[in-house]
């Protein structure tokens, strides 16, 4: 997936994969709400919550922020 300044887009990391968001906050040990936020407000993750969520997507804990 193609990184420019923004963030990786945590919708489509989590359709691309086939899962709900409640499967996403099951494997990541967080609530359905906070992936919720992330996704439809642009919440950012802490950083605790960017690296389970970069461990189940295969990707860089960083890429889940804001390129500065």
């Amino acid at each position: 997936m193609k990184r420019t300044n923004e963030r990786m887009d945590l919708r489509i990391l989590r359709k691309a994969k086939g899962w709900s968001q409640q499967q996403v906050a099951d494997r990541a040990g967080i609530s359905r709400s906070y992936i919720g936020m992330m996704e439809t407000c642009g919440r950012a993750p802490s950083v605790t919550v960017a690296h389970k969520l970069a461990h189940i997507y295969g990707i860089k804990w960083y890429m889940l922020f804001d390129k500065e």
